[in-house]
């Protein structure tokens, strides 16, 4: 299980965001890769899957404005 600070003051969305984009950095993460299921990253961070949905909504959210295109899905498959 991926440890999460529940005292830094920080979202535990976006701590889950930020290590997906570590991930992605270290190369474990690949474009075209499916993120593994929101019941699974929920069990990998020890959260509810509602941390998991949020911070999915707001992970294709930020890639989505760092592409400028807000109509095109990310190459990083995020499904469902």
């Amino acid at each position: 299980m991926t440890e999460l600070s529940r005292i830094k003051g920080i979202p535990l969305y976006v701590q889950i965001r930020e290590a997906i984009r570590e991930q992605i950095e270290r190369g474990e993460l690949h474009v075209g890769d499916k993120l593994p299921s929101e019941e699974e990253l929920a069990e990998q961070f020890g959260v509810a899957g509602r941390q998991v949905a949020i911070m999915r909504t707001d992970l294709l959210a930020q890639v989505a404005a760092e592409h400028g295109r807000s109509d095109q899905r990310p190459e990083l498959r995020v499904d469902p």
